[in-house]
Order: C-alpha cells, then sequence, then structure tokens
C-alpha cells in the first residue's frame, strides 16, 4: 500500500464506499491506493467542506510509473547491468547484494546516493560503478582527508587495469587537481582549489557525504555546484542524516537538483516547518494554559508594541496590561530558537513519504541485518593513513634510524638498538594521522569502538584527544589492575551512545569482552600476529551479533612499510601449516611491498632475522613502555601536544575512566 494523502475526521468515511482505503485508527487518517489517486483528487472536488492538498509535483512525478499500478516496483526488478567493460577483478568480488547496488545505480544512470550501513562494502561498489562510466573520467573522488590514501590502495587494489601512475592523491593546495585520470582531494582542499573545477568532472564520488549537510560551509557551496553538473554523482554515506531531515537536502540537491531547487520547499513538507508567529503562539498558550495568567483584566485590548510584528499582534490583543513581562520573556525565547529569516526547519515531517520518494529515485540502503548472512564473519581493512602529516623533522629522524640499522660496522646490539628507535619513531609519527581517523569515525557517526595501540605516547594522545573532544571512553593499559579491567569492561559495554575503549594491544588482547562494539581499529601494528588474532576477538565473541570491522592503520615510509609483509608472511606460513584460516593478504597488494631498493630489502630481511629471535619480543615490549620521546638526540618536530610527550614510569598505576558518563556527548 502507498499514502498518496490523508482525509482526517467523519468527512473521510464516505471515502470507503468509492475507494479501497485504509484507516489508521491512532492518527484518524486515511491511506489511499497510488492507483487511486487521480479518481480521488477528481470526486473531492465536487464534495462540499472538503478540501484536500494535492501532492507535490515532485512526488506525482517521481511515482508516475506506478500511478498506473498497485505497488511499487522493487529493487530486485531492476535489470542486470552488463559489466564487462569492468575489471573482472572487480565484478568476482562483489557480494550478491553489492551487485544489486551497482545495479542499481545504473539503472539511475550513475546518479544516487548510496546509504548502506558502516561496513557494507560502499568503497568497492562505488569504484565498480565509477569503473563502468570509465569513458567518462578523469573522475574526482572527495573524500576526508584520513581517508585519501586509504582510496588511492582500493583503486590499485580492484581496478589493475588502471596505471598507478594515473592516480593522483592531492597532498596540498599546491597540487593540481587534474592531473590523473583517478584524483582524490579531501574536503577542505577542494574548496581551496575550487578554480580548478572549471571545466567540471563529469564523474565524482563523494565519500562521508553528510559532510555536505550545512549549505553555509565552504565544502558545501564549493560541492553542490559542482556535483549539479556532473554527469554521474556517486554519493556515499552510511548516516546521511545525522539528526534531522534537513540534513539531507543538499544531497538530494547535488542528486536531483529538479526535485526541490528552493530548500523552503522541502522544508515545508518533510521538516515540520513553522513560522515565528505560530511558535510565539504556541508558547503563549501554554503559559496561558498553566494558569499564569487569565481574562481577569481583559477589559480594554492591548496594542502591540514596536517589538512584535503585526501578523503577531493579534495573539496579544486578548491579553491584558500586566502581561507584559510574560509575553517579553516568551518572545526572547522564541527568538532564540528562530533562524534568521523567521523559520524553523529542525523538525520532521511527512517521514513515511519522505523515504518512499528517495527510495524510489535516488537512494539505496541496506543495513547490516538485512545482509548479514552474505558478510564474512570479519571484515579487515587496510588504512593507509596520509604520510603528509608527518613532519620534516620526524621523517628525518626516520629516515636516519632506517639508515642506521643498513650500516656495515654497526654491531648487532647496535642494530637492535636501531631497530627499537625505529619502532618508536613510527608510534610518534603516526599520531596526528590517528587521531584524525578516530575523530573522523566519530563525525561520521560510529557509536562505540575499539582503538588498539602499543606505545604508552600513542594511548596518551588518544585518551586525551577524546578527553578534550568530551567523548566517553575507557583506557586499559598494562597497569590497570584485573579488578580495574571488568569494571571499565562493563562500563563500555553497558554505555550508550558513542564511546571508545582505548586499550593496549598486549595488556587488553585476551580475557576481556567488547561485543558491544562492532569495529576495532589497531592504530600501531604488532609483530606478533596471534596477538592481533586475540585483540580482533575481543569484540567477535559470543554475543555478537553483527559482522565485525577490523582496520589497521599503516603509514607509508615507517616501520609499518616492514611490519605490514612481515605480518602477512607469517599468517601465510600458519595458514599453509593448517595453524591459522586468517588472511591478511586480502586487503592489499603484495606486488606493494616488493622492495626495488636494495637498502629497503635489507631491512626487511634484518626485520625478518630480529623478530624471529628469542627475547625480541620482551626487548621491543620494554622499550615501547618506556619509550619517551621527549629524549634522545632526535629532533621529532612539534606536531605533537608536549603535554603528551612524557616519560612513563613502568610501575606507575594508570586507571582512567569517566564516573559520570551521562554528562559526556560527543560533539561531533
Amino acid at each position: 500500500m502507498s499514502k498518496c494523502g490523508d482525509i482526517a475526521g467523519g468527512q473521510g468515511v464516505m471515502f470507503a464506499y468509492l475507494f479501497l482505503v485504509i484507516a489508521d485508527v491512532k492518527t484518524r487518517k486515511w491511506n489511499f491506493l497510488l492507483e487511486e489517486y487521480s479518481k480521488l483528487m477528481e470526486r473531492v472536488r465536487c464534495l462540499p467542506q472538503v478540501q484536500l492538498d494535492p501532492l507535490p509535483k515532485t512526488l506525482t512525478l517521481a511515482f508516475a510509473a506506478q500511478l498506473q499500478k498497485t505497488s511499487l516496483c522493487p529493487v530486485a526488478d531492476i535489470p542486470e547491468a552488463d559489466l564487462s567493460r569492468v575489471d573482472s577483478k572487480l565484478v568476482s568480488s562483489l557480494l550478491p547484494f553489492q551487485r544489486v547496488g551497482v545495479n542499481f545505480a545504473i539503472a539511475k544512470r550513475g546518479r544516487l546516493l548510496l546509504a548502506d550501513d558502516m561496513g557494507l562494502g560502499k568503497t568497492i561498489q562505488a569504484i565498480c560503478i565509477a569503473a563502468y562510466y570509465r569513458k567518462e573520467w578523469p573522475l574526482l573522488v572527495v573524500v576526508p582527508s584520513s581517508v585519501r590514501f586509504t582510496w588511492e590502495q582500493a583503486f590499485r587494489q580492484w581496478l589493475p587495469s588502471l596505471s598507478p601512475d594515473h592516480i593522483n592523491v592531492v597532498v596540498t593546495g599546491k597540487d593540481r587537481l587534474t592531473a590523473g585520470l583517478v584524483n582524490i582531494v579531501s574536503f577542505d582542499l577542494l574548496s581551496k582549489l575550487e578554480k580548478q573545477l572549471k571545466p567540471p568532472f563529469r564523474v565524482v564520488i563523494i565519500d562521508e557525504s553528510h559532510f555536505l549537510k550545512n549549505i553555509k560551509t565552504a565544502r558545501c557551496r564549493t560541492a553542490v555546484p559542482l556535483l549539479k553538473v556532473a554527469k554521474r554523482v556517486i554519493l556515499l554515506s552510511g548516516t546521511p542524516a545525522m539528526s534531522r531531515p534537513a540534513e539531507l537536502y543538499t544531497q538530494i540537491l547535488a542528486v536531483r537538483p529538479t526535485f526541490f531547487p528552493q530548500f523552503h520547499t522541502f522544508g515545508l513538507r518533510y521538516c515540520g516547518a513553522k513560522r515565528e508567529v505560530d511558535i510565539l503562539a504556541h508558547c503563549l498558550l501554554e503559559l496561558l494554559n498553566e494558569g499564569a495568567i487569565f481574562m481577569k483584566d481583559c477589559l480594554g485590548t492591548l496594542k502591540p508594541s514596536s517589538g512584535f510584528s503585526k501578523t503577531a499582534a493579534p495573539v496579544f490583543w486578548v491579553l491584558f496590561p500586566s502581561a507584559a513581562s510574560t509575553m517579553a520573556t516568551a518572545m526572547a525565547f522564541t527568538r532564540s530558537h528562530m533562524l534568521p529569516w523567521g523559520w524553523d526547519y529542525s523538525g520532521s515531517s511527512n517521514l513515511g513519504e519522505l523515504k518512499l520518494l528517495l527510495e524510489e529515485t535516488v537512494m539505496l540502503r541496506r543495513l547490516k541485518g538485512d545482509v548479514l548472512s552474505q558478510l564474512p564473519a570479519k571484515q579487515r581493512k587496510m588504512v593507509v593513513v596520509a604520510p603528509g602529516q608527518i613532519s620534516a623533522r620526524t621523517r628525518a629522524a626516520l629516515d636516519a634510524v632506517a639508515k642506521e640499522m643498513t650500516t656495515k660496522d654497526n654491531t648487532k646490539q647496535q642494530q637492535k638498538e636501531a631497530l627499537i628507535l625505529f619502532f618508536n619513531r613510527t608510534a610518534e609519527a603516526k599520531i596526528p594521522s590517528v587521531i584524525e581517523y578516530i575523530l573522523d569515525l566519530l563525525e561520521s557517526g560510529r557509536e562505540k569502538f575499539l582503538v588498539f595501540a602499543h606505545h604508552k605516547v600513542v594511548l596518551d594522545a588518544v585518551t586525551n584527544e577524546l578527553e578534550r573532544k568530551r567523548v566517553k571512553h575507557v583506557r586499559i593499559d598494562g597497569s590497570t589492575s584485573s579488578a580495574d579491567r571488568e569494571d571499565l569492561c562493563q562500563q563500555f559495554q553497558l554505555s550508550e551512545g558513542p564511546a571508545v575503549a582505548v586499550l593496549s594491544i598486549t595488556a587488553a588482547s585476551m580475557g576481556l569482552t567488547f561485543s558491544s562494539a562492532d569495529l576495532v581499529v589497531f592504530a600501531e601494528l604488532f609483530w606478533n600476529p596471534g596477538v592481533l588474532m586475540q585483540a580482533e576477538d575481543r569484540v567477535h565473541r559470543i554475543g555478537q551479533s553483527s559482522s565485525v570491522g577490523i582496520h589497521y592503520l599503516v603509514a607509508r615510509g615507517t616501520a609499518d612499510d616492514y611490519l605490514w609483509p612481515l605480518i602477512q608472511e607469517k599468517i601465510k606460513v600458519l595458514g599453509e601449516a593448517g595453524l591459522s584460516e586468517t588472511n591478511f593478504s586480502e586487503m592489499t597488494e603484495p606486488a606493494d611491498y616488493f622492495y626495488k631498493d636494495p637498502k629497503q630489502q635489507k631491512i626487511y630481511d634484518f626485520f625478518q632475522k630480529s623478530f624471529e629471535e628469542d627475547g625480541s619480543d620482551m626487548e621491543l615490549l620494554e622499550a615501547a613502555e618506556s619509550f619517551d620521546p621527549g629524549s634522545g638526540s632526535q629532533d621529532t618536530g612539534d606536531t605533537l601536544d608536549e603535554s603528551t610527550l612524557t616519560g612513563s614510569p613502568l610501575k606507575k598505576s594508570r586507571f582512567e575512566f569517566f564516573d559520570n558518563w551521562d554528562s559526556f556527548t560527543s560533539p561531533l
């Protein structure tokens, strides 16, 4: 059944004899089939004392094909798209529901809002859709800054026919936006490179499109005109509207500019828009109903004061002079809740109709529960964090340590010390990117997730940032007592709303259950894959009813370049021996880590040899716990807050959480 109009009250009874209807007793509304719409409107015109507003033109156009049918056309009826011109590796990797998403997009001529739940593979679907229109490239991909290089990696993985040289990641405002066939840029840099958008791109992907919800921001003012003229627009968001329908408007405008050219039209229909006088009258009536003042002194009339509009004046004429102060208070309250132009669009209305409209025309949304049978228990993802955030001095320190490891004259102990320092400097270098990624997750609507790290400096930096942003969190590291760990774990499990568990890889990788979360973020890599698997299973446990996302943050130009392939190799060996079912190679192409530089190969060989020796694990663990980035000869730059760069007494007890969780809400 599809709603086409509402009639309230007793007048609606007569329509039961004329049309096939369904009555809603609670709302006292009558719902009609779409096929009855034309006949209904024709007959209502002849009835006295009955007024029925017609459906907006946008709706009648959107459902024109269904006005002669009894039901909407389901997504399953969308034809299968011919993907023969798309890389076979990509097409064969699509899950069935992802293939449906690609079919839907192509049926909509490449203009859609793909609003699948988080973790359902919007990236691979978007790349496939864009690849279908490859003849219309160059392609522009606009993403949060923290995932620019993750998108680069995804294109390299899924489109082997695309030369890596044709992928352009814009890092600074001085870079060319049109240097490649695939051009990846952050939201903030896009607004700075606005002059390079002419001629406009014909195919555009917007990741986390809800970032465009505020029309007043520079990113939105730059992106929306570009999207309106592009031929193909692929918007991706797991949370297209974070709190109210008004946040959807710019995304609808980008995909279908003719639907609601003016926001006010959309606001009246779907945002419960109210004028200032209406709200003022409502506030005053509530005050009167409370018995504060009534008609006792209403012998005369109150002249409208200079502060009231002419349209609002009748509301006050029925009140008596002694109510002036009360009215002033109500007016002040009302004005503080009104938008400058006199309309409030923060509400909602006709939501069922809006849902039908979006699903029929521009939006495809599947929840995890809808496709859970098609999902793997764990979905691993390698996230390449932006190396551009590593300061020049920190980069120089990393290079110096790497060089030290390849020096022939060094003793075995000196090489091991260099390895430890390389590992420690990597932790320090990743902090800005790690924090940015975590904040992006929170802004994107992620509610509960775990962040694993190894170095104290990383754990401190993440904890400090969450505290500064007033995000609920717990922290468990090596100095947290067993009793406190259980309390913190329960605190996290029972919490509602956004919350982050900041955990030490070695101290919290076993014996704890965090099944209320469905995402694990590894801020740092660890050389022992068994420890990583145990950490993953803090979420993937009995009681977990969802597929679990695992994000490994990898920073190019750091120790991660050697740790990541080392972990892959160890997992491969265990798998061949039947000791592991885990496969890390699915997240990246091994060819990415074939070292052409003999020095790089030498460092990798040194890593591999070092981590196979007895005692190496313990030495690295102790070094990580005692690492003080403020000490030593290397200048690490100015990217870190000095408050996080303090020593870590090994025996110091640490127990951090917030007693009053209800007082903490995420501002993101």
